[in-house]
């Protein structure tokens, strides 16, 4: 009976091991998007100046793809390697006719996020940034705006401009799907603790208050809001997912693949399988592009 116990008591260490394991390795592959966000170069330059420029730049929330690249080039950061990810912000309006426009006031959000600014300043930008009236006062639609437009940065945009680039990546497929089901929830989530249901609008002061408590401050933080997101979804990496993360990791690092390596294979065949393995990764990244916009 003694040994029994023992044996026992080792299987639940084992399994209490294996979990702690699953639990460690949900953040495993964040710092992916931290590296994307760092090629945005954005975080070298202060939010209120990029802000100013690209309002200078728009016509009310909008911009033309002719003066989002004119402002750029006057903030100082170049956008060759970043224009996939911008086309995110494209928009089909009237305007979209006679000129490309993109969505100003989440590329304000973007910057407010990643450029240079102290945490505690962050409510006060995102706040001005959606007051189109001036007035100091959010209402329901502005705020239910600004949270999507976060939440769609931090969990949509930059994880699929990194999903882009690594389109095998079997760890952040499946994050970016944890990600798009958490969305709707901690919309609500959020702007729960901002504003009820029966309340009109929000002043500045109020709104000021609210934002800068700790339990709303992380959606102004991408890292933490992802690990937040993960956790609502009871998102884990088994084992198993992590031994192909691990082969990815090498593949990656090293720009080999199996088909590579394999000196019995013909010139030829290579460059078919490779031209094959570039379509499917393609078509990988529309198809979840497409699954998670919404």
């Amino acid at each position: 009976m003694g040994c029994s116990e023992s044996r026992t008591g080792k299987i639940d260490d084992k399994n209490k091991e294996s979990e702690k394991q699953q639990v460690s390795d949900n953040s495993l592959d964040l710092k992916y998007y931290i590296n994307t966000e760092g090629s945005l170069n954005i975080h070298n330059f202060h939010s209120e100046n990029l802000i100013r420029t690209l309002q200078r730049y728009s016509y009310s929330k909008e911009i033309t793809e002719k003066n989002l690249a004119k402002a750029f080039k006057v903030m100082g950061i170049k956008l060759e390697g970043a224009l996939e990810f911008y086309k995110l912000f494209k928009l089909e309006t009237m305007y979209s006719r006679e000129a490309v426009m993109h969505d100003a006031q989440k590329i304000c959000t973007l910057f407010i996020l990643l450029g240079k600014s102290q945490n505690i300043d962050k409510p006060s930008l995102i706040f001005k940034n959606y007051d189109h009236s001036g007035k100091g006062i959010l209402n329901q639609e502005n705020i239910n705006t600004m949270i999507q437009d976060l939440l769609w940065i931090i969990l949509y945009a930059i994880p699929i401009f990194t999903l882009q680039q690594y389109p095998k990546n079997l760890v952040l497929i499946k994050q970016s799907e944890s990600f798009r089901k958490a969305r709707p929830e901690l919309l609500t989530d959020f702007k729960s603790k901002l504003i009820h249901k029966s309340q009109k609008d929000l002043p500045f002061k109020e709104f000021l208050k609210k934002a800068s408590r700790a339990d709303f401050m992380k959606i102004f933080n991408p890292f933490d809001l992802r690990k937040y997101a993960l956790k609502r979804q009871n998102f884990i990496i088994t084992p198993k997912d992590l031994k192909k993360f691990n082969i990815q990791i090498t593949e990656e690092s090293t720009g080999n693949t199996e088909s590579e390596t394999n000196k019995c294979v013909k010139f030829e065949d290579d460059k078919k399988n490779s031209r094959k393995g570039s379509f499917e990764s393609t078509g990988k990244v529309k198809k979840h592009k497409k699954i998670l916009k919404n």
